[in-house]
């Protein structure tokens, strides 16, 4: 399901739908393909907040969109 569509929780990074540029750079922020993150915050709309490694991001839709995850328990 796209992160768009998460909702808060934890999740698996499954697959990112997108060129090198977009993989680059959330590869930048630590969300790579296998990896872990936590929602904290997502609003129908805007940008979806999202929690790893200590750090707090905000991905925009357009881009959330394109991330592909699957709660993990």
């Amino acid at each position: 399901m796209p992160l768009t569509f998460a909702g808060k929780g934890k999740f698996k990074v499954n697959r990112i739908n997108g060129g090198n540029t977009v993989k680059n750079r959330l590869a930048k922020m630590g969300i790579i393909e296998g990896g872990f993150l936590e929602v904290s915050n997502a609003h129908y709309g805007g940008p979806v907040v999202v929690q790893l490694q200590g750090a707090q991001y905000g991905i925009g839709i357009g881009v959330a969109s394109k991330i592909d995850v699957i709660p993990v328990a």
